[in-house]
């Protein structure tokens, strides 16, 4: 190896050293021998910078280099091959123009010289650091400071609802005998009965069996009123002979509409003649809604017979069907308004004698409804109409009607229950002394009209009308919407 090659490899290796993490610094090396004569001065050595290592090969670009990455780099960039132990130098500026490869590595270890005699040279150079050891293992945890100060007391709960009063055990009776029970008095004589119209009425007669009512009732299976029929459009009848008095006629049933943003108008009719109020079913704009539906009227015909019909008088069909009873059919009755006779007295001047007992009262009041099924009395504070009762018969404090007639009465009650959605059900409970006996329910429904015919006994026995529903809404209850009504029908 001439001076030139000799220079270039000493700073290749400067170079290298350069790259390489010190170590630990070694043991100093043995004394040198005797210092040699000095050499010719070498060639001027070609200058370069080793900056880039990586792979043997082409085309590698992260997260380390091939040559051909540096193609671009100046003159004297150098590029050391670690796979093969090779050095490369860019030549010029020429992209790609690089050296010769030169070997570059330590080479195989030659035999062990002589030793020269001791000498007094200079100690070589220090060795490279070693590299920086594992870290230790991490040790014990230390102890646990003392216990700091304890906080302040936070301030006292709200005091929770008083318990129930507990009920002791009933005491001994007192050591006091009960008194002899003293004979029963005799039975006083019957008064006369006052006096009516213009002279007083006779005896009455000893009582015999009570006449049974009049009444027809018809409960068809499902009626369907197909796409496209025309008005006026029957869904049932009744057929009833009376003997002049007051004919109570009802029909309820759930009109299932099997398309949505359908409608219709339904009214009673006797015979030909259009008879109470007409009645509109609208459920909503989905398919497959039920609307509750009940119409009642009191018809005062003359004596005969007579068909009493259920019509609707104008529709929205909207493409698909109505179908009058989604589980079970329509219900319609018609009941002649006249109480039992029993057997004739002497006859006496004839005075005025109710033909009909009735009492209408409504609710006016904006209130929420409660939701999760809560029951809530329907709150009719309005006695507006009474025919032969008292309106003091209805408790409009407590709503209960309690009527001082023994008989089957006929009730009648409304109610806006609407709960905000048209998924959401609602209903109204006719109750009787606080027990359930007729329940009128439906999804969305906005005001619900429920019926029931009770025996009550004129003393004790009550009449009140509940409703529930799934969600709390607020509501204005009206006297078109929310009413109710109780009519005598007999013994």
């Amino acid at each position: 190896m001439d001076a030139s090659e000799l220079t270039t490899m000493r700073r290749i290796i400067a170079a290298y050293y350069d790259l390489i993490v010190e170590g630990p610094t070694g043991p100093p090396g043995p004394a040198g021998g005797y210092t040699g004569p000095t050499g010719q001065k070498g060639d001027q050595g070609f200058p370069f910078n080793v900056r880039g290592q990586g792979p043997t090969g082409t085309g590698q670009s992260g997260p380390v280099y091939t040559r051909d990455y540096y193609d671009a780099q100046t003159a004297g960039f150098a590029f050391l091959d670690t796979t093969n132990g090779v050095l490369y130098v860019k030549n010029t500026n020429t992209s790609g123009d690089w050296s010769t490869g030169i070997a570059f590595g330590k080479g195989e270890t030659g035999p062990t010289g002589p030793y020269g005699p001791t000498g007094a040279g200079i100690a070589g150079p220090t060795g490279p650091t070693g590299y920086v050891g594992v870290d230790g293992q991490t040790g014990p945890t230390g102890r646990t400071g003392p216990t700091g100060v304890t906080g302040p007391t936070g301030r006292p709960g709200i005091l929770g609802p008083t318990g129930p009063l507990g009920t002791g055990p009933t005491g001994p009776t007192g050591p006091g005998a009960t008194g002899v029970t003293g004979s029963t008095g005799p039975t006083g004589q019957r008064g006369f009965t006052g006096p009516a119209g213009v002279g007083s009425t006779g005896p009455t007669g000893p009582a015999t069996p009570a006449a049974p009512m009049s009444y027809v009732q018809t409960t068809p299976t499902q009626v369907v009123i197909t796409n496209g029929t025309a008005p006026p459009a029957t869904i049932t009848s009744v057929t009833i002979t009376t003997t002049g008095n007051p004919v109570q006629i009802t029909f309820v049933a759930d009109a299932n509409f099997t398309t949505g943003s359908a409608w219709a108008r339904l009214q009673l009719y006797r015979d030909s003649t259009a008879i109470g109020q007409i009645v509109q079913a609208e459920p909503g704009s989905e398919n497959n809604l039920n609307s509750p539906t009940t119409l009642t009227y009191v018809d005062s015909p003359v004596a005969g017979t007579y068909t009493y019909y259920c019509n609707i008088v104008s529709v929205e069909y909207n493409g698909g069907n109505i179908n009058f009873g989604e589980a079970s059919g329509p219900t319609m009755y018609a009941i002649e308004l006249a109480g039992p006779v029993g057997q004739a007295g002497v006859t006496g001047p004839t005075g005025a004698a109710p033909s009909m007992y009735l009492l209408e009262a409504y609710a006016n009041v904006t209130y929420t409804l409660p939701g999760s099924y809560s029951p809530d009395t329907c709150r009719y504070s309005v006695v507006n109409n009474t025919v032969n009762v008292s309106s003091g018969w209805f408790n409009t404090s407590t709503y209960r009607f309690t009527p001082q007639k023994t008989g089957y009465w006929n009730i009648v009650a409304g109610y806006d229950v609407y709960r905000g959605s048209s998924s959401i059900e609602a209903n109204l409970i006719i109750q009787k002394n606080g027990s359930n006996v007729a329940i009128s329910g439906s999804l969305g429904a906005i005001t619900l009209i429920n019926s029931k015919i009770l025996y009550l006994n004129g003393t004790s026995d009550y009449v009140s009308v509940v409703n529930n529903g799934g969600a709390a809404n607020s509501r204005t209850q009206t006297s078109e919407k929310s009413f109710f009504q109780a009519n005598y029908v007999g013994q």
